[in-house]
């Protein structure tokens, strides 16, 4: 039973180590190699070998079981409930690992989108000053022949004052 829970024990540890490497990448923002850590083939080697000691582990707490009586029964009862737990607490991190990855992937979707947005912003921003600039430049051309008429029309007075004059 001592091996069983020894190899169980290093192949835990050594998981571990790998989801929180991959939980330092995935905080780091890189996605790719933490998703790559999870599916390599270490990372289901050392499943494969937690799995493999902890059916021993079950195996030799279940013949001990049959052999065994009164609160024997409740310890081994007691460590199939902590192995259990154990690989509930690596399974909800696999799954707490996923939905960190796919928030990280919508809040880039997000920040392409702002992205986007911010360059058509841009654009926009820089067609109003050149209409601005166009429009500041016909109000020129129109105050120009406005003073044109005004000369144009006191010429006119002038004349015809001294005409009638």
């Amino acid at each position: 039973m001592t091996q069983a829970s020894a190899e169980t024990d290093a192949a835990n540890i050594k998981l571990v180590a790998i989801e929180n490497q991959s939980f330092d990448l995935v905080h780091q923002g890189n996605l790719p190699a933490a998703t790559q850590l999870l599916y390599n083939q270490e990372y289901e080697n050392q499943k494969h070998f937690y799995n493999e000691g902890m059916r021993k582990y079950i195996t030799t707490l279940q013949n001990q079981i049959e052999g065994s009586h009164g609160n024997n029964r409740q310890m081994i009862l007691a460590g199939v409930i902590f192995v259990s737990f154990l690989g509930s607490l690596i399974f909800f991190s696999v799954i707490a690992i996923l939905q960190m990855q796919n928030r990280l992937l919508e809040h880039k979707r997000m920040q392409r989108k702002l992205e986007v947005t911010d360059q058509q912003l841009n654009a926009s921003n820089q067609q109003l000053r050149a209409i601005e600039q166009q429009l500041r430049a016909s109000n020129q051309q129109l105050q120009a022949r406005e003073q044109q008429l005004l000369s144009l029309n006191h010429n006119m007075n002038e004349r015809v004052k001294e005409l009638n004059g």
